[in-house]
């Protein structure tokens, strides 16, 4: 690409450079002229495996308390909100793991390099209901994500790679835990 210096003196902060978009756009800048100043995660999945360490570590800590009689399980405000935090950060934490995880992850998807799914959506069996060509994004993961914690179970979206069933069972375990005992233990204590 030329350089045209119309960005000269510019300067840009682009995230997410390592690779994708956000490095095309970096490059792109630079030779325009601008000063660019980029930042990513090498890999994400040691940021969401710390989150998600910290959360399975945060419920059981939670559960013992419960289980144990501590005194800190004697706050019924504190427990559901504790609770509803663990059940928050459940859903985001294993909807980044879906998406990070299906088929190679977002690049690999995009690039079309696996064609085994491990996570089958309803438009990948019915190709009725989604336009040629359909490929789940983010939110696809996080509903999928969302509907495993409020049944406890897969809903439409089946795991079909060994992996993705065990974290389907992952995360239903640390929900039903989380919600079984909050909720038991908040009514004990309001009574």
């Amino acid at each position: 690409m030329q350089k045209t210096g119309r960005l000269t003196g510019r300067v840009a902060i682009i995230t997410g450079a390592a690779q994708g978009i956000g490095a095309e756009y970096a490059h792109r800048l630079a030779a325009e002229g601008a000063a660019v100043a980029v930042a990513d995660i090498a890999d994400g999945s040691e940021v969401v495996a710390a989150i998600t360490a910290d959360n399975a570590f945060s419920a059981g800590l939670l559960d013992y308390s419960i289980l144990s009689g501590a005194e800190t399980s004697n706050n019924a405000t504190a427990l559901l909100l504790g609770g509803a935090a663990i059940y928050v950060t459940n859903i985001i934490a294993f909807g980044i793991w879906y998406w990070e995880l299906d088929r190679g992850g977002p690049m690999a998807r995009s690039a079309g390099l696996d064609h085994y799914p491990d996570l089958l959506f309803p438009q990948m069996m019915n190709p009725t209901l989604a336009p040629p060509n359909w490929r789940p994004l983010f939110v696809d993961y996080l509903y999928t994500s969302l509907t495993n914690v409020f049944a406890f179970s897969p809903t439409d979206t089946m795991p079909a790679s060994r992996w993705a069933k065990m974290l389907f069972a992952i995360q239903a375990s640390v929900a039903l835990s989380t919600v079984a005992l909050v909720l038991a233990r908040a009514v004990n204590v309001l009574n």
